[in-house]
């Protein structure tokens, strides 16, 4: 999650996508994937942070969680499961 907030961060900044792909060495799906973990319900970062992870979630399926879930319930539904 913290890369993608300091991925979001220097996208704010004004960074391109394109000096960001070749810096970090990452596509811009990847990077854009990292992002969206910024997005993620309140609840659910809370959890990762307290060593909470119901699921046993790997990164790859949080990504997809973020990317495929906009809605903060139906995230949370996910994580619960």
């Amino acid at each position: 999650m913290a890369r993608g907030w300091q991925l979001k961060k220097r996208i704010e900044q004004g960074v391109i996508i394109r000096e960001l792909e070749k810096e970090m060495h990452m596509t811009k799906r990847t990077i854009m994937r990292y992002i969206n973990l910024c997005y993620l319900s309140p609840r659910i970062v809370a959890d990762i942070l307290e060593y909470k992870n119901p699921c046993t979630m790997s990164l790859k399926e949080l990504m997809n969680l973020a990317e495929r879930e906009s809605n903060f319930e139906a995230q949370e539904k996910v994580w619960s499961q």
